[in-house]
Parts: structure tokens; C-alpha cells; sequence
């Protein structure tokens, strides 16, 4: 089958085959066992890890880097510019040698989702994430009451050894008794 293939692709001195992958993709030769992103003149090899996810993973890229623009059109165009101008510059070689990564980081994101789709249903994950984005909350505003009520004690405080210094008790009084609301409020909140 490869044998067909390449005499198909082959037409006098140079060949399809060297004109896509070595001329206009820039693909080089595999040296030792890196098989990614490079060409070996096996041809379902070359084909498979040196174009077909190469330029799928590229699409997605290309696809996702596109989106928010707002215009369908727009989009579509800047993705097909950037797509010649990783082709034209020689980027090629560059991101398929990344298909690997790309692919390994896919494949455990991808196993994780299906893991906590077994351990947590779907359904119940939308739950969870509002129950723990609510705790979070709830314990961030405990903590900026928390610092309210130590300024306001502080603050308290001063104006307590303030007013002791003046000889004011009514404002001692005053201040007092705020002081020891303030403080039961914070031990209330520390439990």
C-alpha cells in the first residue's frame, strides 16, 4: 500500500511527497527514536505523526486562539492568516514537534474528567463546585468581619485610654461597653 501511495505521488524528478512535506512544511528528517513532528519516508508514518495530528492539534489551536472576536467572518480569517504565515515561516516543524506534549496534557486532562465523572456524576458537580465557591465566600467575608472588628477594637482601645487620660467616665462608659460587644463579636466569630 505504501509502496502505491508514493509511486501516486511521485511525477518526474521530485515527488508530491517531497514537495509537501520537505519543501512546503519544512518537516525534518527523524534522527533516533523522536518519531514526532518529523519525517522517515515511511509514508503512513510521515502522514500520521508528521501531518494528519499535527495540523489537527494546529486547527484546534488556531480555533480556540480565533474565538471572541465576534465575527464569524473575521475570525475565520485571521485563523486561515495565521495557519499560512506557521506554514510560510518555517513554524511547522516547531508545532508538530509539540503534538506530543499537546497530546500527553489532553489525554490526562481528558482521563481526569472521565475519573470524576465516575466519582462524582455530572450533575452533582455543578452542585459541589456552587457548594465550595459558597464556603469560599462565606469564609472570606468571616475574615474581613474579622479584621473590622480587630480595627474596631483597636480603634476602641485608644480612644478608651484617650478618654482614661482625660477623666471622662461617661465616655469611658461609652466606650466600654463597645468595646466589649466588639470583643464578644470576634469570639463569636472565632468559634
Amino acid at each position: 500500500m505504501s509502496l502505491i501511495l508514493s509511486q501516486m505521488l511521485s511525477f518526474g524528478d521530485s515527488s508530491l511527497y517531497d514537495t509537501i512535506f520537505k519543501t512546503i512544511l519544512q518537516l525534518p528528517e527523524c534522527v533516533g527514536d523522536s518519531t514526532w513532528g518529523c519525517i522517515n519516508g515511511y509514508m503512513p508514518h510521515d502522514f500520521i505523526y508528521a501531518l494528519f495530528i499535527p495540523h489537527i492539534v494546529l486547527l484546534i489551536f488556531l480555533f480556540i486562539a480565533t474565538k471572541g472576536i465576534g465575527h464569524r467572518g473575521l475570525e475565520s480569517l485571521l485563523g486561515i492568516g495565521v495557519y499560512i504565515f506557521i506554514i510560510y515561516s518555517g513554524w511547522y516543524a516547531f508545532f508538530a514537534n509539540l503534538t506530543i506534549l499537546w497530546m500527553v496534557v489532553s489525554l490526562f486532562i481528558a482521563s481526569f474528567y472521565f475519573f470524576w465523572g465516575r466519582i462524582v456524576h455530572p450533575t452533582r458537580s455543578r452542585e459541589l463546585f456552587k457548594l465550595g465557591f459558597d464556603s469560599a465566600k462565606k469564609s472570606k467575608e468571616k475574615r474581613k468581619r474579622e479584621d473590622a472588628l480587630r480595627r474596631d477594637i483597636s480603634y476602641l482601645r485608644s480612644q478608651l485610654e484617650e478618654a482614661r487620660r482625660r477623666g471622662r467616665t461617661e465616655e469611658i462608659k461609652n466606650i466600654s461597653t463597645q468595646l466589649t460587644k466588639r470583643e464578644l463579636e470576634l469570639r463569636e466569630l472565632q468559634r
